[in-house]
């Protein structure tokens, strides 16, 4: 263990102890700062995005579905980043890559290309089904964003998968899940 991270441990997080570490960043609020209309916890979307991912995927590797797990654990340690600041200030992502390889946990940069998209699929889908049960406009922005950016991921799924993310898209959108 790097003594280094350890002392930051303590001092932001109270413990050193890697199993409290990766259990306290289910705790985590998601979208803190869009306010209180938005009330989900890292531990909820997590479980959804695991949901989501092994329906489209049923055959996914141990590897993409631990970093699936595992993959927001991070925001214990520096909170909910929203993407719009990582896409600002990219330095964001190399602070959870650094903390997740200090605690052992997988990484998206240790999957294959296509597991990448997928994992992110099934990470904006969740957020896609969840945001769309909110009946505010940042929530409408949320989705339409979110939609954008889906369309732009499937372009590097095989057929079959972006037929199958465009069909949930579709179910998302007609309000199936709200």
């Amino acid at each position: 263990m790097n003594d280094d991270m350890a002392r930051k441990a303590t001092l932001y997080c109270g413990t050193y102890d890697a199993l409290k570490l990766k259990l306290r960043g289910g705790n985590v609020s998601r979208y803190h700062v869009e306010g209180r209309a938005f009330d989900q916890t890292v531990a909820e979307h997590t479980w959804r995005l695991l949901v989501i991912l092994l329906d489209l995927w049923p055959n996914a590797s141990p590897d993409l579905v631990k970093t699936a797990l595992y993959h927001d654990v991070a925001e214990g340690f520096i909170g909910d980043v929203h993407a719009p600041l990582k896409r600002a200030l990219p330095g964001v992502e190399n602070i959870e890559l650094e903390y997740e390889r200090w605690l052992g946990l997988p990484h998206a940069a240790h999957l294959s290309a296509l597991e990448q998209v997928q994992l992110k699929c099934a990470d904006y889908l969740e957020l896609l089904m969840y945001s769309s049960t909110i009946p505010t406009s940042r929530a409408r922005d949320i989705v339409k964003v979110g939609e954008d950016y889906i369309y732009k991921l499937t372009a590097a799924l095989p057929v079959e998968d972006r037929a199958a993310v465009t069909k949930l898209m579709n179910r998302i959108r007609t309000g199936e899940f709200s």
